[in-house]
């Protein structure tokens, strides 16, 4: 069986010499981040989901709706 490395073919390229402990530190701390971001997802509901989208709309359109 393959394995997908599609989520960390960057680790597996990254030289080490760039595996320093402060690099380290940045990916963990990345992690935990895109973990709680996950679980914040997560306990949304759709229709929190589709505010959440509408009001991101709504502030980019005005953005591009101010310049015409």
């Amino acid at each position: 069986n393959k394995v997908d490395t599609t989520y960390y073919d960057y680790l597996i390229n990254m030289s080490l010499r760039n595996l320093t402990k402060e690099r380290r530190n940045d990916i963990l701390k990345e992690q935990q981040e895109k973990h709680e971001k996950l679980e914040a997802l997560q306990k949304k509901s759709p229709e929190d989901l589709y505010d959440d989208d509408l009001s991101n709309f709504e502030a980019e359109y005005h953005k591009v709706s101010f310049h015409f």
